[in-house]
C-alpha cells in the first residue's frame, strides 16, 4: 500500500465546536454573504478556486439557528473542492472563497444556494429555508 498524508487534523470534539457565535437569523436571504469571526493568518494561503479546501463546518437552519450537522462532533473534518462542479454546496464554494486558513467565516445563502427551494427535509431544513453554514478552514490540500 501507498499512503499520502494530504494534512494532519487534531481530534476535535462537540465541545470544540463554535456554539457561541452571535449570528443573526437569516429569512429571505437573496445573496450569499459572508462575516469573518477569526480573521486567518494573514501571511498564510487563502482558499482559491482550484484549491481543496479542508473544514470543519456546521450547516445551520437559518430561520431557528438550529445546528443539524457539525463536522465538530463527528470529528470529521470536510474536504471541499473548489470548483464549479464540485459536489459540495454551490453557496459554500463561493462563501470559501479568499478564506484564510486558521480563519472561521459565516457564510449565509439562500435556498437556491443551498439545497433549493425543496430543502432536506430529513436533515430537518424545510423547504425554502436559508442556510447558514459556519466554516473553520484547516488548510489547503
Amino acid at each position: 500500500f501507498v499512503i499520502e498524508v494530504r494534512a494532519v487534523v487534531a481530534p476535535t470534539s462537540a465541545d470544540d465546536a463554535p456554539l457561541d457565535l452571535d449570528v443573526a437569523a437569516s429569512i429571505d436571504a437573496t445573496e450569499v454573504t459572508t462575516l469573518d469571526m477569526v480573521d486567518g493568518d494573514v501571511d498564510g494561503a487563502a482558499v482559491q478556486i482550484g484549491d481543496t479546501a479542508l473544514v470543519h463546518m456546521m450547516l445551520v437552519r437559518g430561520d431557528n439557528k438550529a445546528v443539524l450537522v457539525s463536522t465538530w462532533e463527528s470529528n470529521d473534518p470536510l474536504e471541499i473542492v473548489m470548483d464549479a462542479e464540485s459536489p459540495a454546496i454551490p453557496g459554500m464554494v463561493q462563501g470559501l472563497q479568499c478564506a484564510r486558513v486558521g480563519g472561521q467565516r459565516v457564510i449565509t445563502m439562500p435556498p437556491e444556494w443551498a439545497f433549493g427551494q425543496a430543502g432536506q427535509p430529513t436533515q430537518g431544513l424545510p423547504a425554502d429555508t436559508d442556510v447558514i453554514i459556519v466554516v473553520e478552514i484547516l488548510g489547503i490540500v
